[in-house]
């Protein structure tokens, strides 16, 4: 019996050392984030002036990965024009604890009452053996809205004007009637006090 326990013994740790876990899958799988940013982040923007957009990629680990490749395809020509890098980008690989910062510069080539920020995509293969393709999407943005650079100091007027007023008044037709009452009722003002002083005299 005892023989019989050795060679059992034998055998199983021969089949632990045989079906063990490979290098690869004792890496782990590879974790990446993509952080998607732009500069002003809160506007204004601008036809004819550019905005930086900033890419971020990190591998949180424990594995490494590779063939990275991240596109922000959410700057068509007939809107944006890029002047400075390109929107898209590939790394053959990110090991685990590093990261990658991408920028590039786009120009507004006309307004744009509102333009949909879309996430950023990325595509990488893990590091782990057999694992198949996985696909990212970045952090989503508000909105923006790309304005004549001559509307600009209306529009900043407005903005104060709206906070004044507690966002009553909010666009400038709004404040012509406002302006109309306003001078309806010095008019009318400068009529009771000039008819008081008139009284007071006699």
């Amino acid at each position: 019996q005892s023989h019989v326990f050795d060679m059992k013994l034998v055998l199983l740790t021969l089949g632990l050392a045989l079906g063990g876990v490979s290098a690869e899958e004792a890496e782990g799988r590879a974790k990446l984030l993509l952080h998607k940013k732009l500069t002003p982040a809160e506007g204004p923007y601008y036809a004819g002036r550019p905005m930086n957009i900033t890419l971020q990629v990190w591998n949180q680990g424990p594995g490494n990965a590779y063939s990275v490749v991240v596109t922000d395809e959410n700057w068509k020509q007939d809107k944006f024009r890029t002047v400075f890098q390109g929107n898209n980008f590939t790394l053959d690989f990110l090991n685990a604890g590093e990261q990658y910062v991408h920028e590039f510069t786009v120009v507004p080539v006309k307004t744009i009452l509102a333009h949909r920020v879309k996430p950023a995509k990325m595509v990488f293969v893990d590091g782990v053996e057999g694992e198949s393709t996985i696909t990212h999407h970045s952090n989503s943005w508000p909105e923006i809205r790309v304005m004549d650079p001559e509307d600009s100091i209306t529009d900043y007027l407005l903005m104060v004007g709206r906070l004044v007023t507690f966002n009553t008044i909010k666009t400038k037709k709004g404040w012509v009637w406002a302006g109309g009452f306003a001078a309806l009722f010095g008019v009318m003002q400068t009529y009771y006090i000039g008819s008081a002083l008139m009284q007071k005299r006699r």
